[in-house]
């Protein structure tokens, strides 16, 4: 989930900096990648007496730590010192480079390599990590030097600039991975449930039902009761689950929009194998037939991801048409709540800003309602079905049912 590396300040709305103080220079063991044996800095300008002396001051008042001679390597010229760095690679921070133009004033520069490096998720920044602490203390003793009072105070506090996210989202394995996990979950039991209505329909479950005097309705609602008890306790589990495991997008939106983003959607399945229970005539085509509609919900998962139909871009009913097929507006529900849950900065959806997803879960409702219009016609099929293979019985719904016999009279 790279929580770490989210951490990072590149990640954030920074409104109110921290201010820091005598920043020191550091160990270069402290640096990500470094070969050993290595030099907290190296330095040019040793051909005078007075450079000399202001590093020699550098290493002794640095804060916290003096710096020892083994660890600081002296040059004549910036040119012998780039020379040095190629042939000594990832051994320093940083350099220091000195010129003596007169009595009163002397220049200096410093050279860092200015890529951020990462480390498990942690980046370290190379301008407050190395390039900062050493222009302070350069600063600090030439001022020193040139005033004559080695006891001088020269303290100053650095703050980072205030500014908006550098890095818009983080690429998370949730934001990756989630849609097709959320997307196969919540379609096991529409699988299952498939199954057994085939099943069902092919033993002829239900007629002989109807025989006993109990209605359609009761057969039906039955499934609809057993079904979304099964879905109530999965969607349930599963957003418990997801801020139990600290998600953003379980925590930072409302517990209520996710939780009913999933339960919606498991009832437009429901619905969904109830009308496609209605066409099928075996139960070993079932799983066939509900695996073959996970897959064109996945792709059409991939396609929504993009933004088809839904943008101002596409006429609002090619929108109605896609939005027909449930994982399609699912897809879409998932990407808003991701969305708004794509930076450690962002607050995600909470229920009174549950009108964000009101397009896609206006689809959803549609999808219910009609797969609850095609239940008469299921329930018609299967009578007629039944009717064809029993000549003998006569099926005569709200009444006990009736028997005739063909025998003739001898």
């Amino acid at each position: 989930m790279k929580a770490s590396e989210a951490s990072s300040s590149a990640y954030k709305n920074v409104t109110d900096p921290m201010l820091l103080f005598s920043l020191p220079i550091l160990p270069c063991e402290d640096k990500f990648f470094v070969k050993l044996p290595c030099y907290d800095f190296v330095w040019s300008g040793n051909n005078r007496r007075r450079v000399t002396d202001i590093v020699s001051a550098i290493m002794a008042n640095n804060p916290g730590r003096p710096i020892p001679t083994n660890k600081v390597q002296s040059f004549k010229a910036p040119e012998e010192v780039d020379a040095w760095f190629m042939s000594h690679a990832l051994q320093v921070p940083g350099a220091l480079h000195f010129v003596e133009r007169n009595a009163k004033i002397i220049s200096y520069g410093v050279q860092t390599n200015s890529s951020s490096e990462k480390k498990r998720g942690r980046v370290e920044d190379p301008t407050f990590k190395f390039l900062v602490p050493l222009q302070i203390a350069a600063e600090r003793e030439i001022a020193r030097s040139l005033m004559g009072d080695p006891k001088f105070g020269w303290d100053f506090g650095f703050k980072e600039f205030a500014r908006p996210a550098i890095i818009a989202e983080v690429i998370s394995a949730l934001k990756v991975m989630g849609p097709i996990f959320f997307l196969a979950f919540s379609m096991f039991g529409f699988v299952l449930q498939l199954g057994s209505l085939v099943t069902e329909k092919e033993l002829k479950l239900r007629q002989a039902m109807t025989i006993m005097g109990v209605f359609d309705t009761a057969y039906w609602l039955s499934w609809l009761t057993w079904e979304g008890l099964l879905t109530f306790v999965s969607s349930r589990f599963l957003v418990l689950f997801g801020m139990m495991f600290q998600f953003d997008f379980f925590l930072k939106n409302s517990f209520v929009v996710v939780f009913l983003l999933f339960l919606l959607f498991q009832f437009t399945m429901i619905s969904l194998a109830f009308v496609l229970s209605s066409f099928i005539s075996k139960s070993s085509s079932a799983t066939t037939v509900g695996f073959l509609v996970f897959l064109i919900g996945f792709i059409t998962q991939i396609v929504s991801a993009t933004g088809f139909p839904y943008s101002n871009a596409y006429p609002t009913s090619r929108r109605v048409i896609w939005s027909l097929l449930p994982p399609n507006t699912f897809s879409v529900g998932l990407k808003l709540l991701l969305d708004a849950t794509s930076t450690p900065a962002s607050s995600g959806i909470s229920w009174s800003e549950r009108a964000v997803c009101e397009g896609g879960m206006s689809t959803c409702v549609l999808s219910i309602v009609c797969g609850r219009t095609f239940i008469k016609h299921v329930s018609l099929i299967n009578q007629g079905t039944f009717a064809k293979t029993n000549p003998n019985i006569q099926v005569k719904p709200k009444s006990v049912p009736h028997f005739q016999s063909n025998a003739k009279p001898t």
